[in-house]
């Protein structure tokens, strides 16, 4: 017999056949490794129907308690939903717009600060100022520049 491992070893009627020249171990189908046990022999004395009676019990009573803990994931679940019919989740909210800032019609505004290059006028000193970027850029420019060098 070949020694080339324990499961190997303890497997008897092993055979070398060589089939195109290489060698191959054909093992019988009676053999069985060790591995491949059978279920262990019943104990003496052991009552496997009262051990078999006690685990279907506590099973049944395992199976109540898992369908009572869904029946009330179940309720709970319903709850929920119908917390959120009753009051619009926060998620769903619009914030709130600020309030908005409510205008002078064109007529109300009084305006002192007039465009030396044309016919507008404007009530605030940073409208003009806006307008003058805008529509007169050269002028704006240039004054920008004269402004930095200390003269107007």
């Amino acid at each position: 017999l070949l020694s080339t491992g324990n499961m190997i070893s303890s497997i008897k009627n092993i055979q070398i056949q060589e089939i195109g020249g290489t060698p191959f171990f054909v093992i019988p189908m009676f053999a069985q490794p060790p591995s491949m046990s059978q279920a262990p022999p019943k104990e003496i004395g052991r009552d496997y129907r009262e051990e078999y009676k006690k685990l279907l019990a506590e099973n049944e009573l395992q199976t109540g308690q898992l369908q009572n803990l869904l029946a009330d994931i179940d309720k709970l679940q319903k709850e929920i939903q119908g917390l959120e019919r009753q009051q619009p989740s926060i998620k769903h909210e619009r914030p709130q717009a600020k309030a908005q800032r409510t205008r002078r019609p064109a007529k109300q505004i009084n305006r002192h600060y007039h465009c030396r290059l044309c016919p507008k006028s404007y009530g605030s000193e940073g409208s003009l100022n806006q307008h003058m970027k805008l529509k007169h850029f050269e002028f704006y420019q240039q004054r920008e520049m004269s402004k930095d060098m200390g003269e107007i």
